[in-house]
């Protein structure tokens, strides 16, 4: 996975790669560290990470702007020292909000909280179960229907309709003739 760090400081963003290096939580392949407002809109203009970590206080203005400047479409860890931001920034696809100095720990509970929601919703294994399902064909053909006071299997050639009234969950059907 890759991984960029948009921060002005140096040191803050050494700390940052190195304890991103050493986890274990993710695997990451790749770490762009930008400094500014306008590398960072450069960079997603042409580039894309999977994770990005935002400092909210650039050099050359807010990483706020960058969303106005450009897509980022992955998800933002935002590391800063400013907590008035913390309502704005979750407009943006904002996973954590983590406030300088932070602990290893905190850092890591992000990664940990990043890792299970892409595990949750992985679109591409959404999408591959989708068109497995598609290029099987797999029709019901076989459905389990109330009748009087247990489940029945009734074929889909014997359905003419289903009907439900809207109040319970209970279905009509209608046998073909």
């Amino acid at each position: 996975m890759k991984i960029a760090i948009i921060e002005d400081e140096n040191l803050a963003s050494r700390y940052l790669k190195s304890v991103l290096e050493l986890q274990t939580i993710l695997s990451i392949s790749e770490i762009y560290i930008l400094k500014s407002v306008k590398n960072a809109t450069i960079f997603f203009k042409e580039n894309n990470v999977d994770l990005a970590f935002m400092d909210i206080h650039l050099g050359d203005g807010k990483s706020l702007d960058i969303f106005e400047q450009t897509t980022i479409s992955c998800p933002v860890i935002f590391i800063t020292a400013y907590d008035s931001y913390a309502v704005k920034v979750f407009k943006n696809f904002t996973i954590d909000y983590l406030l300088k100095p932070y602990a290893e720990e905190e850092l890591l509970e992000s990664l940990i909280k990043y890792k299970n929601i892409k595990d949750t919703f992985n679109l591409g294994l959404i999408v591959k179960s989708l068109t497995e399902i598609e290029n099987k064909n797999n029709i019901q053909n076989n459905f389990l229907v109330n009748h009087r006071d247990k489940l029945i299997s009734i074929n889909d050639s014997a359905i003419a309709y289903f009907f439900c009234n809207g109040e319970a969950p209970f279905y009509s059907y209608q046998y073909r003739t």
